[in-house]
């Protein structure tokens, strides 16, 4: 146990950025302690600024370090553990390190030769040898009668007494043994200090345990936007492609007809071409009797020709337009109304809002909402279009002739 406080009082007075004992320890307002050499040279390379490594975020000016206060536990631990840690004189000799000490001369510590010669009588060899670094009781003397020793504390004045004083002056109080009272209060402190302990761990598992509850609510909640905006969008896709479709359908069949109708005339301009011709040659050669003679010929063309183009008109098509396709615009306000990330009046605790989300994603058999209801029930109340039936009840024309 003493080995194991040993080492806990050493990382307490240990600078966490030049591990080294503290040197002028100074504690920040997010409760670190830095040497404040350390504070001000990683200030000094920082822009002025000293940014706590411990505590990401908190910050303190160079200007402000002096002002800092010191932390005087730390510089407390530090002088007890430098007292405990320094060579001790021996008290006989006055010229050897001490080895010794022993439970009856008190304040008193002796190099190896010493304490056998000092103990070499036998009314010393009694005496419980003990190591010089082992910490031995402190001997206090009596403010009111100084050749005395306190061995009492007056729980009526808290104040240290000797034997003189309660036979004396605090006959009447109440008093206590000092090593009793020190067991007390150390266990008090103790228990009170690992109740501190406990309440700090609590409420720093409590933390952690509302930081994995806000990730695993904030992921929940973006999987079901993702998931129903990846529905929206491929319901989306699917009607897009079903109009250009239909579209590319009515172009091609349009297209069709009237490319028949245009091969129907495409080589009458060459009969035409033809005959004109045959008459440019005549007339040229100068046959008159042939072109007499062949004139029926020509006006049986004519009025077979005429015939069939008074027959023949161009084909009609069927006239489509796109309706409703301007809901669009409205319907995609109104989507930006719908999902809004809101703070909500309910103070309930993070682990409850949690179980309930996840209750209701277990209770139904897809997290995926079905986005066709979700339309129908939009379309059907303000924006009436039957463009977002669900597909198998949506009609296929989407355009009227």
């Amino acid at each position: 146990m003493a080995a194991e406080n040993q080492d806990t009082i050493e990382d307490s007075i240990i600078c966490y950025i030049c591990h080294r004992v503290y040197d002028d320890p100074r504690i920040l307002p997010c409760s670190h302690t830095y040497c404040r050499k350390c504070l001000e040279e990683t200030a000094l390379a920082n822009k002025d600024q000293f940014e706590c490594p411990l505590h990401e975020g908190f910050t303190v000016s160079k200007n402000t370090i002096e002002s800092l206060p010191i932390n005087r536990i730390i510089r407390h631990l530090i002088n007890i553990y430098g007292s405990r840690q320094s060579p001790i004189e021996c008290s006989n000799c006055h010229s050897a390190v001490s080895e010794y000490r022993c439970d009856k001369c008190e304040n008193e510590t002796f190099c190896s030769k010493c304490y056998q010669t000092v103990h070499k009588p036998p009314v010393m060899q009694k005496h419980q040898q003990m190591s010089a670094n082992e910490t031995a009781l402190k001997v206090n003397f009596c403010t009111s009668h100084r050749d005395e020793k306190v061995k009492y504390w007056c729980l009526t004045c808290s104040q240290l007494l000797c034997t003189d004083c309660i036979l004396l002056e605090h006959k009447a109080h109440q008093y206590n043994l000092i090593p009793k009272m020190v067991q007390e209060l150390e266990l008090k402190i103790t228990n009170n200090l690992n109740n501190i302990q406990m309440l700090v761990d609590e409420k720093l598992n409590q933390a952690i345990e509302c930081i994995n509850e806000y990730g695993n609510i904030a992921d929940s909640y973006r999987k079901r936007i993702q998931d129903t905006m990846s529905c929206l969008r491929q319901a989306i896709d699917e009607h897009e492609q079903d109009l250009l479709n239909q579209i590319l359908i009515v172009e091609n069949e349009q297209k069709n007809q009237m490319e028949e109708y245009k091969l129907r005339w495409k080589y009458e301009p060459e009969n035409v071409q033809m005959h004109k011709a045959m008459l440019d040659m005549l007339l040229l050669t100068k046959n008159y009797a042939i072109l007499l003679n062949g004139s029926q010929e020509f006006e049986d063309y004519v009025t077979r020709t005429n015939d069939v183009l008074k027959q023949t008109s161009i084909p009609i098509a069927s006239y489509y337009e796109l309706i409703e396709l301007d809901q669009l615009e409205a319907i995609k306000k109104y989507i930006f109304h719908c999902g809004r990330y809101v703070k909500t009046n309910n103070c309930l605790l993070v682990r409850s809002a949690l179980k309930q989300h996840s209750t209701q994603e277990h209770s139904s058999d897809s997290t995926v909402p079905d986005i066709h209801v979700a339309l129908v029930e939009l379309t059907s109340n303000e924006y009436p279009n039957v463009m977002y039936l669900p597909k198998q009840q949506r009609q296929k024309r989407l355009c009227r002739k």
